[in-house]
């Protein structure tokens, strides 16, 4: 039968280290609802979902895949069509300002 030599099983069982993937800035280039994440260097944030997601294991490929689930592409078209807050509020003009301070100091007087 046929053994194996210590130096060569210790060779065998030592694991090598593990690669992982990081942030990358040109990613929120690519993909706009991106941006770091809180959580750390191997974690993107989703601005559209509202949940941050590892890249570890494929970096791009993460993103790439998180893009593709139904659950952003639904949380996309919402966002899409929501109407922003900035259209619903009209901006003050000075006259409009100068019209209510006369009004009131005819109301306080």
């Amino acid at each position: 039968m046929f053994k194996r030599s210590a130096e060569s099983h210790a060779g065998a069982s030592a694991k090598k280290a593990k690669r992982t993937c990081k942030y990358q800035e040109k990613w929120t280039t690519e993909f706009e609802f991106v941006t770091k994440s809180s959580k750390g260097e191997e974690y993107m944030y989703c601005c559209v979902c509202n949940v941050d997601f590892s890249v570890a294991s494929g970096g791009r490929n993460d993103v790439t895949r998180h893009v593709q689930r139904t659950s952003q592409i639904g949380n996309a078209a919402t966002v899409k069509e929501a109407t922003k807050i900035d259209t619903m509020i009209r901006p003050a003009t000075i006259s409009s300002i100068r019209l209510k301070k006369r009004r009131l100091c005819l109301v306080l007087s």
